[in-house]
């Protein structure tokens, strides 16, 4: 979509074609995680045009990932099936 010559993306849901880097908050402090390719992330809020960053949901988590990365590597899906995203990571 284009908002004044400028690409927006809508909150939903994004394939990643290739493994991502993404940052989580480990007790207060940012760690790198890496998203595998194939996973499906869920943008929570609209990135302004401004924003270099967007918060998403992965396996019941919220981490943050670069907004370039996220077009770039991001496919947007409307599965269905993409339900791991809303679960806890396992523990084993």
């Amino acid at each position: 979509m284009l908002f004044l010559g400028v690409q927006t993306m809508h909150t939903g849901r994004f394939k990643l074609d290739k493994a991502t880097l993404a940052i989580d908050d480990a007790n207060g402090k940012p760690v790198a995680v890496s998203i595998p390719a194939g996973d499906i992330v869920k943008v929570l809020v609209n990135p302004s045009a401004e924003d270099n960053i967007v918060d998403v949901l992965w396996k019941g988590r919220t981490v943050a990932l670069y907004v370039v990365d996220l077009k770039q590597r991001g496919i947007e899906t409307q599965s269905r099936r993409a339900i791991s995203d809303w679960l806890p990571p396992e523990t084993h």
